[in-house]
């Protein structure tokens, strides 16, 4: 086999290799059918191009590759790393005992969220408490006062009293961490059927940009509701409970 035989071989491969790298990467996050029929496209032409050594769209399909891989990185850095965490070549001991670490968060950050959620609506105290997910929230949390503190029901209690200085605004967690306090997030600019005063506009705000789980308790009738995703749900106290427990285990 000639030289040039073996280096479009090579080229060929290498083509394959990031197209099916893509592929594995965002095929649960994007329609499947759309990013398989674009990607086959794409190969085909950087394929043609090997073939009849056309360089100048040989060099612009590289680049055009490159960038995408990139981009993947970029946009989609939570579900890489999480990934990486799942095929990191952990034991299966390590991997129990992460595990039941998360298991012991849940519990954690689920009793201190119950107790305190519920002493909020009975004293109607108003609060958002927004949980982070995925899509990271250090934007906000650096726009208001760090506190770093364990998820306490004192010291929900204690932010969202009235007199304190930092019972204005959201609250974020990061996993069992209270970050920051007194945060000022966008409200949404969308028209809402009923009533809904700063606060709940405010939640269903950064629900719209983040895939956070948030609480709102309204000062006015303690009432409890759930903002995910741009939509509130307006929940009674005795279900609360059980609907926190569900909600936690989504984290």
């Amino acid at each position: 086999m000639e030289l040039p035989q073996i280096m479009l071989i090579v080229d060929i491969v290498a083509v394959l290799i990031l197209w099916v790298f893509a592929y594995f990467f965002v095929r649960k996050l994007i329609n499947k059918f759309a990013y398989f029929v674009g990607s086959g496209i794409l190969l085909i032409i950087a394929g043609l191009s090997i073939y009849f050594e056309l360089k100048l769209l040989s060099f612009l399909i590289n680049i055009l590759f490159i960038a995408f891989i990139v981009g993947i990185f970029i946009l989609f850095q939570a579900e890489l790393h999480k990934l990486l965490n799942n095929t990191g070549g952990k034991s299966r001991i390590l991997v129990q005992h992460s595990a039941s670490l998360k298991e012991k968060d849940e519990n954690l950050l689920f009793t201190e969220l119950n107790k305190s959620i519920l002493e909020l609506s009975e004293s109607k105290t108003g609060a958002i408490i927004v949980i982070e997910r995925d899509v990271n929230l250090q934007n906000y949390i650096d726009d208001g006062i760090s506190v770093h503190a364990p998820v306490k029901c004192e010291v929900l209690n204690s932010i969202f009293y009235e007199g304190t200085p930092l019972h204005d605004g959201a609250l974020i967690i990061r996993g069992i961490m209270i970050e920051a306090a007194h945060v000022f997030v966008t409200p949404t600019t969308r028209a809402l059927q009923g009533h809904y005063g700063a606060r709940h506009r405010a939640a269903i705000g950064i629900s719209e940009v983040s895939d956070a789980l948030i609480i709102v308790v309204s000062e006015e009738t303690g009432r409890i509701s759930f903002v995910e995703h741009g939509e509130l749900e307006t929940i009674s106290r005795d279900r609360f409970t059980q609907a926190l427990s569900d909600k936690i285990a989504t984290l």
